[in-house]
């Protein structure tokens, strides 16, 4: 009996191994007909659905991955520390147009998904912010209120670099006069937005036109679709605006259409799950409202990164294929992206054109910000471009570019993109040194003498 009984386990084993390596090649043989460039050469409807597949396994593997569901977290902890006196600004600014109860519109309609629990938190939060008294809190109070917002802010962008693959933060400057815009004049564009959709549906001739058949009909569903449209504007702006890069309103505007309509139908399933789980004050007794509240504000989170990835995609298609851990530059790669950069830096500014930023630049090479900045950096500590204090920053040469060699370029970027050396230099044969040096040489003799002058002569000559 023993004897069968290790056969059998064996034979389970190695079918297991069977299936496990069966299901495996499956997998790997669907990734590569997902990705094949053939599809490139078919019609516009099949490009389209293998391009909305694409998206969708890029979505997947970002969320499996776990970094999204990380940041979300982290900006619900952000979100319950700030929430109050980011409102507590916009009920300031609105009060100054007389408004600020349109506000609590927008308030319990962002809560409306948690049901009664929501018109609860609420109710609680409106009391905390007619509590805070601006004039009471001095000048310590009202930097300290405003820096708590401004922190959300930056909290946020910084989530949304990561989702675009940024590295680097606004400068002070852009900070400062950017949060602030979307501080003060975002409770004004949603007070502009409510206004405006007040005025159509008090409007004499409107309601005239609504009293005859189907136009009341068309006008009652146009006005269940207005908030939602609302919704995806909101969306886009955050797209547009947050990202410390130039966003296309193309990509933006896909990305506020996924989340926007996520944002809805999670909306409606959640107001249902909410009224629907009586089990659930059972358990949590009084912290029940608060972990309602956690988790519409993760979920609520989790589906603003999700367009942001989406966006990203959108505008970067290419990116699609690798995960955030393969995009790895090749060395090769590295001097040809590099050299691309000094030119069109160089370019722009002998021609005096508007020079380039990071973004710009990334743009129009088609690749991820992150190496695009690495890139500048490694020019910028060679003492080849400097940065202007432009708004955003551009860059310049940073000499004559009669005195900057070809080689010089490509020294510099071999020294930035070199790591820590691991092997032994006994590794490499005599002979095979000797071969590496005449390379060496043979190059520095080529391009040493050619400088970026010579390359955008050639270049006009065409």
């Amino acid at each position: 009996d023993r004897i069968n009984f290790v056969r059998s386990a064996s034979l389970s084993c190695y079918k297991l191994r069977i299936m496990k390596s069966k299901i495996k090649k499956s997998l790997q043989q669907a990734r590569d007909w997902i990705w094949a460039d053939h599809h490139n050469d078919r019609g516009g409807l099949f490009r389209a659905l293998i391009f909305l597949l694409r998206l969708l396994v890029a979505i997947v593997r970002d969320v499996a991955h776990g970094e999204l569901t990380l940041r979300a977290t982290s900006l619900v902890y952000t979100t319950l520390m700030s929430f109050v006196p980011l409102l507590a600004v916009s009920f300031s600014v609105l009060k100054g147009f007389g408004v600020h109860n349109f506000l609590d519109q927008v308030l319990y309609e962002l809560l409306a998904p948690l049901g009664s629990k929501g018109l609860e938190i609420g109710n609680n939060i409106l009391g905390f912010i007619e509590n805070i008294k601006v004039g009471v809190l001095g000048a310590v109070g009202i930097v300290f209120l405003l820096f708590t917002v401004i922190s959300l802010i930056q909290k946020i962008e910084t989530a949304f670099n990561f989702v675009w693959r940024i590295e680097r933060l606004r400068s002070v400057g852009q900070r400062f006069s950017d949060y602030l815009s979307v501080v003060f004049v975002g409770p004004m564009l949603v007070f502009m937005a409510i206004a405006i959709t007040a005025s159509i549906n008090n409007n004499t001739i409107v309601q005239s036109i609504t009293a005859i058949e189907p136009f009341g009909a068309l006008f009652v569903v146009a006005g269940k679709l207005v908030p939602f449209l609302f919704v995806i504007l909101a969306f886009t702006f955050v797209y547009s605006f947050l990202p410390n890069t130039r966003v296309k309103l193309k990509s933006a505007f896909a990305g506020g259409v996924v989340a926007g309509t996520m944002w809805q139908a999670l909306s409606l399933s959640f107001a249902t799950f909410v009224e629907s789980f009586t089990n659930f004050s059972a358990i949590y007794s009084g912290f029940a409202i608060i972990i309602v509240l956690l988790i519409w504000l993760y979920i609520g989170w989790f589906i603003l990164l999700l367009g942001g990835s989406v966006a990203y995609y959108v505008q970067f298609p290419s990116m699609m294929r690798f995960a955030r851990n393969q995009l790895v530059v090749s060395g090769q790669q590295r001097e040809s992206i590099g050299l691309s950069v000094m030119l069109l830096i160089t370019e722009h500014f002998t021609k005096n054109e508007p020079l380039l930023s990071e973004s710009e630049i990334a743009n129009r090479l088609h690749i991820p910000e992150n190496v695009a900045t690495e890139i500048i950096d490694d020019l910028i500590n060679g003492a080849l471009i400097k940065a202007t204090m432009d708004e955003p920053t551009s860059y310049i040469p940073a000499r004559d570019i009669r005195q900057i060699s070809i080689f010089d370029i490509m020294s510099v970027l071999r020294k930035g993109g070199s790591e820590p050396s691991l092997i032994a230099a006994d590794s490499v044969t005599a002979t095979a040194h000797k071969i590496l040096l005449e390379m060496e040489s043979n190059s520095i003799d080529r391009w040493s003498t050619c400088y970026l002058s010579d390359c955008l002569e050639k270049t006009a000559k065409g």
